[in-house]
């Protein structure tokens, strides 16, 4: 279904006043677009983080996780030093999101699990 002629779906996420809208799903918690402000945000049970402040922002970050999951690095060492450079990169692309939990966590290895991807 192309999304030029579906729209996005809506969604209503408890006590958040902006529309919102799905984009997607990362760990079994809903991804939605702010309506109004163009953030990307995570809603879970637990609130509401921010995932990118816009979705260019977001698909940077995205594509950062992704290549370091993908990488194969020789030692334990390198791997450490590219998830610290990444994480660094992420707060410097994004400030806000970029210091968040969900990526926080995710650039130190804790959601390193195949279902991340």
């Amino acid at each position: 279904m192309d999304l030029d002629r579906s729209g996005l779906d809506p969604v209503d996420v408890p006590d958040h006043v902006e529309p919102t809208y799905r984009l997607g799903g990362w760990l079994g918690e809903d991804v939605v677009l702010g309506g109004d402000s163009g953030r990307v945000l995570l809603a879970s049970v637990a609130g509401v983080q921010l995932l990118g402040s816009s979705p260019r922002q977001f698909m940077t970050l995205v594509s950062l996780y992704v290549t370091l999951r993908r990488s194969e690095f020789s030692t334990r060492y390198e791997e450490e030093d590219a998830r610290r450079s990444l994480a660094a990169w992420a707060r410097h692309i994004d400030q806000p999101a970029g210091s968040s939990r969900s990526w926080t966590a995710a650039f130190d290895g804790d959601l390193d699990v195949p279902e991340s991807l």
